[in-house]
């Protein structure tokens, strides 16, 4: 599980899942008592790049008007 992983984590996955993807990672993030903070890189190289930074739960907010754009998700590490 990425969530349990305290090193710096990159995920990127397909244009569809982007929605699904912050929403099951928000609820295990709620169940296991985790915050972490989050990047979310959108549309990377084209005209309407655009960038987020916050909790799974701003970027699940930010996200939902969107269609399904290309995207990267990094999770800052834990510190020790």
């Amino acid at each position: 599980n990425v969530l349990k992983n305290p090193m710096t984590s990159i995920l990127m996955d397909t244009p569809y899942r982007l929605k699904s993807l912050l929403e099951m990672m928000y609820t295990l993030e709620k169940s296991l008592g985790v915050k972490r903070e989050y990047f979310l890189a959108m549309e990377l190289g084209k005209s309407n790049e655009s960038y987020l930074r916050g909790s799974l739960k701003l970027l699940r907010n930010a996200s939902k008007g969107l269609e399904k754009p290309e995207f990267i998700l990094v999770q800052k590490g834990l510190c020790p």
